[in-house]
């Protein structure tokens, strides 16, 4: 969720973006695939992949805890706020 907020402020403010970090390689590799997503979430998956390409983003990489442990600490508390409201 944090990731699809910062591309509707980044597209709101029409900010080029070359690439964002994540937390997980999957979400990684789900996002950097082109075929569109035909799991549970995805009408939000699909809705970043077209935010991405909106503000001009052209990839998405996974970073390691110890790479960057703030982004990791306010993804864990993201998804213990909202995960279950995602079937997560």
């Amino acid at each position: 969720m944090a990731l699809w907020e910062g591309l509707l402020l980044a597209q709101f403010y029409n900010f080029c973006v070359g690439f964002v970090e994540v937390a997980s390689p999957l979400a990684a590799s789900v996002l950097n695939n082109p075929v569109p997503s035909h799991r549970d979430s995805k009408f939000i998956v699909n809705d970043i992949k077209a935010l991405l390409l909106e503000v001009g983003c052209c990839k998405c990489q996974a970073t390691s805890k110890s790479e960057n442990s703030l982004e990791h600490s306010l993804a864990l508390l993201a998804f213990s706020l909202f995960g279950s409201c995602f079937g997560f």
